[in-house]
Parts: structure tokens; C-alpha cells; sequence
């Protein structure tokens, strides 16, 4: 799978938003949905880091929600649970 497959998972889940990919804020967001007044900034890439989470958590200042989209695996990292704690 490619970043740009799972974000293309993303954008078929937001369907009925409005949908902004590679939106300048603080660097690039890669998606960032948006409905009314709701705001949602989404980090699409292949593996869980500590960079991707550092740009999620800095993107909730620009959005209602900030969510990291990565593919899905049965290991749990120390990344899974810093994930966990900030919600």
C-alpha cells in the first residue's frame, strides 16, 4: 500500500465533506475535511512516529479534530500509546 491508497481510504470516509488535500499550516496537512463549522486535519503516512505525532498534535490548533491515519498492524508501540494518551 501507498500513502496515497490510504488516502484515498480517508477521503472515501469523509465523502460527504468538503475535502482539502496538501493544506498549508505550520508544514502541509495532508487532508483536512471539513463540514459546517467542523474542522478535521488528517496526517496520512505509512508508519507511526514521533514526527507524524508531533504534526497532529500541533494541527488541533488549527482544526476541532486532528487524527494520524496509518495502516493497521497488531504491533503496539511506545508511539501506539503516546497516541492513546493524547486522545
Amino acid at each position: 500500500m501507498k500513502e496515497t491508497e490510504l488516502a484515498q481510504y480517508i477521503i472515501d470516509y469523509y465523502q460527504e465533506w468538503e475535502i482539502f488535500k496538501e493544506v498549508p499550516y505550520q508544514g502541509i496537512i495532508d487532508i483536512v475535511c471539513r463540514k459546517g463549522n467542523i474542522v478535521v486535519a488528517i496526517e496520512c503516512k505509512m508508519n507511526l512516529s514521533f514526527d507524524v505525532i508531533e504534526q497532529a498534535f500541533y494541527n488541533i490548533n488549527g482544526s476541532h479534530y486532528s487524527y494520524i491515519a496509518v495502516p493497521y498492524t497488531k504491533k503496539k508501540s511506545f508511539a501506539h500509546h503516546i497516541c492513546k494518551q493524547l486522545g
